[in-house]
């Protein structure tokens, strides 16, 4: 099933939260990726898998929540080259959103789904650690992500069609938006950012990216990730490398 270059790149996380009992909760992204894939591909650090989703080939990257993540994905995508980067990351809302902040800086935590704090130092969305040096571009600066003017409608018509009455499921509203609030400490945050830097240097692995925040489940469910894998399914379907 692998390709020389895929058409998508679909990046989620692993994260290590906990219920009351002490059990370990895997991150709804994780396995959303997982039950989609058609196989695994073998590796280290990142989970791989491939799937061949609404007729297109995707790549599937799960990344551990630590300050790694975004530079860890950005060496697959220079690896692999897909046409499309899509960001997958857990929000209040289901969003599709137009912009990424850089908005983690050195020495602030990182936090993780639940808004505990899972790392001290913080992460340096301008620094070495994601290969994309620019210090002098401003904490909270935004950056567009390059989903294209075209792609950009083609969302806003599933964000209505998901929103009509009587359409509203577990992710519950789905809207385009702009970039994430001000100081932002989630990886899924910086890993967007980090992709949407590389995508405006010469040299770019894609020719359009985006960051899709799903609203996390109250209580995981099959229904839940039958819905995040239909929207998943109409996101793969219509976006198109511009």
């Amino acid at each position: 099933m692998e390709t020389a270059r895929p058409d998508f790149l679909l990046t989620g996380f692993r994260s290590f939260t906990q219920d009351a009992s002490g059990r370990p909760l895997p991150n709804p992204t994780e396995t959303l990726l997982r039950m989609m894939r058609d196989a695994e591909l073998p590796g280290s650090g990142l989970w791989r898998g491939v799937a061949r989703i609404g007729g297109r080939t995707c790549a599937l990257a799960v990344a551990d929540v630590n300050y790694t993540a975004p530079r860890q994905i950005l060496d697959l995508a220079r690896e692999i080259r897909p046409r499309v980067i899509v960001c997958l990351g857990l929000g209040g809302e289901t969003v599709f959103e137009t912009g990424a902040l850089n908005s983690v800086a050195r020495g602030r935590p990182v936090y993780d789904r639940d808004g505990k704090p899972i790392e001290t130092g913080g992460l340096d969305t301008n620094g070495p650690d994601t290969g994309i040096l620019d210090p002098a571009l401003p904490e909270n600066a935004a950056i567009s992500l390059p989903w294209g003017a075209g792609n950009l409608a083609r969302l806003r018509e599933i964000a209505a069609r998901w929103t009509e009455p009587g359409n509203l499921g577990p992710l519950g509203s789905v809207r385009v938006a702009p970039a994430a609030r001000p100081d932002n400490n989630y990886v899924c945050n910086a890993t967007a950012w980090a992709v949407a830097r590389v995508m405006t240097q010469a040299g770019s692995p894609s020719e359009c990216a985006g960051f899709l925040h799903v609203a996390p489940p109250k209580t995981p469910s099959d229904g839940y990730f039958l819905a995040a894998a239909n929207l998943l399914v109409d996101v793969v379907r219509a976006i198109r490398p511009e």
